[in-house]
């Protein structure tokens, strides 16, 4: 049980420690969307990558979460 605490200690510390580089591919996505929206084409490939975006984002533990929603 000990261990098993640890190890999720563990991934949550890793997961603190990709957010802000998740983050910062967040907004690069989003720009590069808005961009390409300004031009009206929208792909099949961007709404795949929005896709997986959203799926990523429930998987995100909710403090981290939260504060990307807000």
């Amino acid at each position: 049980m000990r261990r098993h605490l640890r190890r999720l200690s563990r991934a949550r510390r890793d997961l603190q420690k990709l957010l802000p580089v998740f983050l910062q591919k967040m907004q690069n996505l989003q720009q590069h969307l808005r961009r390409q929206m300004g031009r009206r084409v929208v792909t099949q490939q961007h709404l795949t990558h929005q896709r997986k975006l959203g799926n990523l984002l429930l998987r995100v533990p909710s403090p981290a979460a939260n504060f990307l929603v807000d």
